[in-house]
Formats: structure tokens, sequence, C-alpha cells
């Protein structure tokens, strides 16, 4: 995933979310939540979380179901990659349609 560095920030690309785990991190982190915080809202585990993120793990139908609620978004926008694409200007925040780009913060809560 190539991504480009701003003061503070990190750009993205739209096709860097073609996996899940990327996408995971993505709507994580365009919330500013850690995996900790993120864990303690979906009640599924750091390491399971950071395993997903990673794509060494791949999460169950369940764990995506709560990993969706804990994120506020529907679990076929989380799981399916056409879905993602076609929500990211509402889910993510600071994304720019024309360019398909979009900007993360480094920090977490």
């Amino acid at each position: 995933m190539e991504k480009k560095q701003q003061t503070g920030f990190e750009l993205f690309e739209i096709e860097d979310f073609s996996s899940f785990g990327k996408r995971l991190e993505a709507l994580r982190k365009s919330r500013n939540l850690s995996q900790n915080y993120l864990s303690l809202y979906s009640g599924i585990s750091r390491n399971s979380i950071s395993a997903y993120e990673n794509n060494k793990r791949k999460a169950r139908p369940g764990a995506v179901r709560q990993l969706a609620k804990a994120l506020d978004i529907k679990p076929k926008i989380l799981s399916d990659f056409q879905e993602f694409c076609k929500h990211a200007p509402s889910i993510l925040e600071n994304y720019n349609p024309d360019t398909g780009q979009f900007f993360l913060s480094r920090e977490t809560i």
C-alpha cells in the first residue's frame, strides 16, 4: 500500500482497501479509534483485530457483524470491496470522491 505522508496525516488511494484488513484499519482510523478501543466496543480481542488488519487471519461472519456494529456500518460495507467503494464518501472522514483519496490522522485514542 503506497502511503503519501503529510504533516500529521497519511494519504491513501481507494484501491489500497481491496483487502478486508485494510478496510477495517481505514474505518477504525477514520473514527480515530485505537485497536484497544475497537476491541472494547466490539467485544473482539485486540490481537484478533490486529491479525485481521494485517490479513493474517480471516474474520468469521459473527466477528464481521460485531466489528461493523462497533463502527456503525453495515457488515457488507466492511466485507465487500465494491460496497466499501460505493459508501466511502459517507463512511470515511476526509474522503475526496474526485481523486478517490482520503487522509487519515496518525493519532488515535
